[in-house]
């Protein structure tokens, strides 16, 4: 784990006054769906969450990052983007919907999901 990511993760702990597990388990690139809108960022998989950390050349004024508590997590599908493009994954909690655009998608599930049954 880089010294980028501890700073991401203690900046969305003191922004949100969390405490979020700095072990970073997988983080890759990807994409974030916020309706139609796709904004281009990070995803960081650590012990008890799933953050996405928007980078600086997007253009959209979204939020800057996304926090998701592993706990709350539902269900989790591969989808395909532009209706035909299989790099899509879905991740529903509790209370929302998430829709990702990542490299390697089945192994993002198959991580997010052993991770959270560990919890």
């Amino acid at each position: 784990m880089g010294l980028i990511s501890l700073l991401i993760i203690d900046e969305i702990n003191s922004t949100l006054n969390k405490k979020i597990d700095r072990e970073v388990i997988y983080e890759k690139g990807c994409n974030l769906f916020f309706g139609i809108e796709s904004v281009g960022g990070k995803l960081f998989l650590t012990k008890d969450s799933l953050l996405f950390y928007s980078h600086g050349v997007n253009i959209s004024s979204r939020r800057k990052f996304t926090v998701i508590d592993l706990k709350e997590i539902t269900n989790i599908e591969k989808c395909n983007t532009l209706l035909l493009i299989p790099n899509g994954m879905k991740i529903h909690s509790n209370s929302k919907t998430y829709q990702f655009v990542v490299p390697g998608r089945s192994k993002w599930i198959e991580i997010i999901k052993n991770t959270c049954e560990k919890l």
